[in-house]
C-alpha cells in the first residue's frame, strides 16, 4: 500500500533531520561523508520537495554543498548585521541579514 503524499513527506522531513544530524557527528572523523551527507538530504529535499528549515540551510554551503562546521572548514563574521559565512573549499561567501529576529 502506498503511503500519502503527506506521510511521504513527514518521512523525508525525518530522513532529513536524521541525515544532517548524522553529518554533524561523522565531520570531526570524516568531512567526506559528511558531505556526502548533505547530498543524500538535498537530493531528498528535491524528490519530495520539502522545504529545509532555517538551521539546515546555513550547515552546508550552496556553491558546493560540503556541511560547514565554524572554525574547520568555514568562517563565521558579523559585519555591520549581516553574518558572512566564508566557505574555505570553494572560496564561496554568503551573507545572511540579520537584521530581522530570526
Amino acid at each position: 500500500m502506498r503511503a500519502s503524499k503527506y506521510q511521504q513527506k513527514s518521512i523525508a522531513r525525518d530522513n532529513i533531520e536524521e541525515l544532517f544530524r548524522q553529518a554533524e557527528e561523522t565531520f570531526d572523523s570524516s568531512s567526506k561523508l559528511a558531505d556526502r551527507y548533505v547530498e543524500l538530504a538535498l537530493k531528498i529535499r528535491d524528490k519530495a520537495k520539502v522545504k529545509l528549515t532555517k538551521d539546515e540551510k546555513r550547515r552546508f554551503c550552496k556553491k558546493c554543498h560540503s556541511y560547514l562546521k565554524p572554525g574547520n572548514n568555514c568562517t563565521a563574521r558579523v559585519k555591520n548585521k549581516v553574518l558572512l559565512l566564508h566557505c574555505k573549499t570553494c572560496d564561496n561567501i554568503r551573507r545572511i541579514c540579520r537584521c530581522k529576529a530570526d
